[in-house]
């Protein structure tokens, strides 16, 4: 059965957070983009937030979709967890060929933390759910 309030709000951070790069990339909003970055603390921690933000998100859309017996899984999160860690390297790595970005090693490095720090709660929070419900 889908859950369908874990899978709203997820897809819409699915949506988001890519768009805001893309718009980046392609020099569209890029004042706004830049305001909302040092409004938020700055470029890494935005990269901590928003791969924080879009891996669970990603994780949350996962578990709302699966069926019951598929949530006891372990491997459909782990796999889920590396697409995400994947492409926010590709991500970073698109950004040697535009004009206006440049690739740096420690913004993936920030993503791949908050995203990290993200799929451990996840899991955490999983264990706890597996605990109480009875499936």
């Amino acid at each position: 059965m889908i859950r369908w309030p874990l899978l709203i709000p997820s897809l819409l951070v699915v949506a988001v957070a890519p768009a805001l790069s893309l718009l980046k990339t392609l020099g569209l909003a890029s004042q706004q983009i830049w305001l909302l970055e040092q409004g938020l603390g700055g470029d890494k921690v935005v990269h901590f937030s928003f791969g924080f933000a879009l891996m669970l998100a990603m994780l949350l859309a996962l578990f709302s979709l699966l069926r019951d017996e598929l949530r006891l899984r372990f491997k459909p999160y782990l796999w889920l967890g590396i697409g995400v860690l994947v492409a926010f390297f590709i991500d970073e790595c698109l950004q040697a060929w535009s004009p206006l970005r440049q690739f740096d090693l420690l913004d993936f490095a920030m993503s791949a933390l908050g995203g990290g720090f993200a799929w451990l709660l996840f899991q955490l929070a999983r264990q706890i759910w597996l605990e109480k419900v009875d499936l």
